[in-house]
């Protein structure tokens, strides 16, 4: 049995213009019964398939498995070992986790331009790209850095380049020859994929079609059964609760009250080619924008109406959802969580750019305030599943995660939008002490004059612990916030960045003394008291308030302690 698919057939004269519906000058696409219908595409014109590289690299990964050339359990540091090294203690990384965006590694800097590098790169690089920020199996998300250490996976276990690999497991199978793709390497930056794939109509159509038809061009079987059934049913996917989304092996797969389909992973709203497939029915709706106009909200408004009004729903069972324990607490602080970048600017960057807070109604509900808008009520459905009570975008569905008691929780929107948070707490709020941060380490500086003015010892190595204490963290935090990607990416310098975070914790060492001078002038009664130098005592309470709340901050930044440059 190929696939699930029953084939029901629209006729394209009715699909095409309600597809187009928003996104006229958009070429779309229609796979029904077999047939593929393109908008405004010839049959040489090539599409740059974006995200959609991630379905062609799970599908090359899929097949090497399925052949033994592969295990997807097998851990990336056995492979990898100088770009992934092995750390007893951690979860290992998995060629799953790869495959399905829940790695964990940090976001490449959004400040790092890529740049197409032709047909080779040096995956060597990457050492400096795999970063972990989270564990594995966490949360799915897009992940350029795990797609790009696949790559030198797939290039390592198979022998043999990525558009070699591409070519023989993938292409061959469906289509044939090798003039109708058109693969590039680049750098990794921002949200850019590894690489660069330009792929014809024809090609494509053949490609998308897996998604309903497991058949290659010789009629057989293109996927083993259950390898296939494996991935377009999500049996080993990742969900962040039993009624969200799951994301399956370069692909994500969405439910809901009369359908199934499955979307490219994580594409978010990037320009790319973009699909909603529908297996049980045997269709596959899509666009492949040419330039940088998002289409995916209009896409999949238009192909779920068109999936309401001619396929059937699918049957209800009671095997769609687990039971989970009621959780004690969701309240807290939240933000962004799609991107997790190492860089100290970006983080404080997204801890300010958008947050929820969530309170609790005291009715058993909740009350969602997004940024400083108005709250918004939801009531539970099942434990960590929410639906909202106002008509916007995002109230229709709120997902907490059951790991670590709501540790993640999702906005989804009545068509599948989806934005992701973690909780943080009282931590989100952090990034609001960066505006203190200079006049803080002023105030610090300022207890310098006791260097050249105090005739006591003690007193003069206060003054100097502080100047040397502000000057080091403030150089060292100025060049974390501004230089840090920059050095070690584009200059490839890490010992620099060694050598000022070695700095920076010198300097921290040096205002923690600071109190403790306080304390022992307190203790001594060596704090002057008369006309002016009144103002000692508060001067020197204020100096080490600014100590510690500069201490303090980069605790809380995960900066104070760090040595090693990524």
């Amino acid at each position: 049995m190929p696939s699930a698919a029953q084939g029901v057939v629209v006729n394209p004269d009715i699909v095409m213009p309600k597809l187009q519906t928003g996104i006229e000058s958009v070429p779309v696409f229609y796979l029904n019964g077999g047939g593929m219908t393109w908008s405004d595409l010839t049959q040489g014109d090539k599409v740059d398939v974006g995200a959609f590289q991630k379905t062609i690299l799970a599908l090359a990964a899929l097949r090497l498995a399925d052949n033994g050339t592969l295990a997807l359990d097998t851990s990336v540091s056995s492979l990898v070992p100088d770009i992934v090294p092995h750390e007893p203690f951690k979860a290992p990384i998995t060629i799953k986790h790869l495959l399905q965006e829940t790695a964990g590694f940090a976001s490449p800097p959004e400040s790092l331009e890529p740049i197409l590098l032709g047909k080779s790169t040096d995956h060597h690089q990457l050492t400096k790209f795999s970063i972990i920020m989270r564990s594995p199996g966490q949360v799915s998300s897009h992940d350029p850095v795990g797609w790009a250490i696949l790559i030198a996976m797939l290039e390592k276990t198979a022998g043999s380049p990525i558009e070699a690999i591409i070519q023989q497991q993938v292409l061959s199978p469906l289509y044939g020859g090798a003039d109708y793709m058109t693969i590039k390497h680049q750098t990794l930056g921002g949200q850019a994929m590894p690489l660069d794939i330009e792929i014809t109509g024809p090609v494509l159509s053949s490609i998308t079609k897996l998604l309903v038809w497991n058949i290659d061009k010789g009629g057989e079987l293109f996927l083993a059964y259950q390898t296939y059934q494996d991935l377009i049913q999500g049996r080993n996917g990742h969900q962040l609760h039993p009624s969200d989304r799951i994301a399956s092996y370069g692909i994500q797969i969405h439910k809901n009250k009369s359908h199934y389909w499955l979307e490219p992973l994580n594409a978010g709203d990037h320009s790319s080619l973009d699909f909603l497939a529908f297996p049980a029915q045997g269709a596959v709706f899509g666009a492949a924008p040419t330039g940088a106009m998002p289409v995916r909200p209009s896409l999949r408004e238009n192909a779920l109406e068109l999936a309401r009004e001619f396929f059937p729903p699918r049957p209800q069972t009671t095997t769609d959802g687990q039971k989970l324990v009621r959780p004690s607490k969701l309240e807290g602080r939240y933000i962004p969580a799609i991107q997790s970048p190492a860089g100290l600017s970006e983080r404080l960057a997204i801890m300010q750019s958008d947050w929820l807070s969530v309170f609790s109604d005291g009715k058993g509900g909740l009350l969602v305030k997004r940024r400083d808008e108005a709250a918004i009520p939801y009531r539970e459905t099942v434990p960590y599943a929410y639906s909202g009570t106002a008509a916007t975008m995002f109230s229709p569905g709120l997902i907490f995660s059951p790991y670590r008691l709501g540790g993640y929780v999702a906005l989804k929107g009545a068509n599948g939008e989806r934005q992701l948070y973690r909780r943080v707490d009282s931590l989100g709020r952090a990034a609001k002490l960066a505006a203190l941060m200079p006049w803080a380490l002023l105030v610090i500086a300022s207890a310098g004059f006791y260097a050249f003015r105090q005739p006591a010892k003690p007193w003069r190595n206060m003054g100097l612990f502080a100047l040397a204490g502000a000057a080091l963290v403030g150089t060292g935090l100025y060049l974390e916030l501004n230089s840090w990607a920059s050095v070690l990416y584009a200059q490839d310098q890490p010992a620099l960045i060694i050598l000022w975070r070695t700095g920076l914790n010198v300097g921290l060492m040096l205002l923690l003394a600071l109190p403790m001078f306080v304390v022992s002038f307190s203790r001594n009664k060596t704090i002057p008291t008369g006309g002016l130098k009144v103002m000692v005592a508060p001067h020197l309470a204020l100096v080490t308030a600014a100590a510690l709340m500069v201490f303090l901050t980069l605790v809380m930044w995960g900066v104070a302690g760090t040595f090693a440059p990524y």
